[in-house]
């Protein structure tokens, strides 16, 4: 049963209709905040837990409304001129748990009506959430469900059960998406109110996966033995393990072995799913202020070398390998 209380959290998008984050149609809610800060990751609005502005370049239509905002606070503006007429607000720093500052920031978005500035994230509480995923429970009826992704989900761990067991509630299906980096903990609050663990497993090696994520995979094979050991008793939730192919850093075929190797040695049934490279991931990098991991955007794989990597996997020793490509 849920909460009577209900919990309150921060996500930065709701996806309806997704095909890729579970069986069926599904509404997908993206988590604010994650502990590993991968190099490639897809959705890097989403690694800070701290809310921020973010400015949309080719929505703003120079109208000033934004400049004019925060003079009117008395706040000194240093805006950067682009073009004639095109002036935005840029000097002014977002100061997170500052309330005056917070206050200035919500005014100056608040005026500009192209949405070129908006906030990365909001928080919600999990009655609210809920009541707006179940909207779309005429679709959740012929398949699909709810999923919960990131970001890491698991860092807000009684919202998410709460979210979860709302919907588990109302008959639908639950699943998330998670990296495995919290404590164990975390993961046994929201187990209860799953249908479906998609789980990573990015890089079995301690030190690469250091190099790669900014954080050791300790925590992560711990987590990841605990599912595998459940997985094959009748009552725990289905356990999909996936390994994103990044080139050069888990597209190897030493590390696809060694994670395979991993997976058969508790459970060699377990359903390991190996992802394409998503080569749209670069485009929102620019949003968060940060450099991409490639100089030039390599391209997906193709389907004679994403089966070259099931082949690899399965001569480890996995006998339920397959590809989202």
């Amino acid at each position: 049963m849920h909460s009577a209380k209900a919990e309150q959290g921060t996500i930065f998008d709701v996806r309806r209709f997704s095909t890729h984050d579970g069986a069926g149609i599904r509404t997908t809610v993206f988590f604010k905040g994650c502990p590993l800060q991968c190099k490639w990751c897809h959705n890097p609005e989403g690694i800070a837990a701290a809310r921020r502005p973010l400015f949309f370049e080719k929505r703003c239509i120079g109208c000033q409304l934004c400049e004019t905002a925060a003079r009117a606070a008395g706040e000194l503006v240093g805006a950067e001129r682009r073009s004639e007429g095109d002036v935005l607000v840029r000097s002014i720093p977002y100061r997170a748990g500052d309330a005056e500052n917070t206050t200035l920031w919500e005014r100056i978005i608040e005026t500009c009506p192209s949405g070129a500035l908006a906030w990365d994230s909001r928080t919600v509480t999990s009655a609210a959430l809920a009541d707006e995923l179940l909207r779309d429970l005429p679709f959740f009826r012929h398949g699909g469900g709810v999923t919960l992704s990131g970001g890491e989900p698991l860092l807000q761990p009684a919202f998410a059960a709460d979210v979860l067991a709302r919907a588990q509630a109302a008959g639908v299906h639950t699943a998330i998406e998670t990296a495995l980096a919290v404590p164990e903990a975390n993961l046994r609050i929201v187990l209860p109110h799953l249908d479906h663990v998609f789980a990573d497993c990015k890089i079995f090696d301690r030190t690469a996966h250091i190099a790669a994520t900014g954080v050791p995979n300790d925590i992560i094979l711990a987590n990841l033995r605990m599912l595998l050991r459940g997985a094959r008793t009748a009552d725990f939730p289905t356990v999909t393990i996936r390994t994103p192919l990044i080139p050069q850093f888990t597209a190897t075929d030493g590390n696809i072995a060694a994670i395979a190797r991993f997976l058969a040695s508790e459970n060699p049934a377990i359903h390991y799913e190996l992802l394409n490279y998503n080569p749209l991931a670069a485009a929102k990098y620019h949003l968060v202020g940060r450099a991409y991991c490639f100089d030039e955007n390599p391209q997906k794989y193709t389907k004679e070398e994403m089966h070259h990597f099931v082949a690899i996997a399965q001569n480890a020793g996995l006998s339920n390998v397959t590809v989202d490509e």
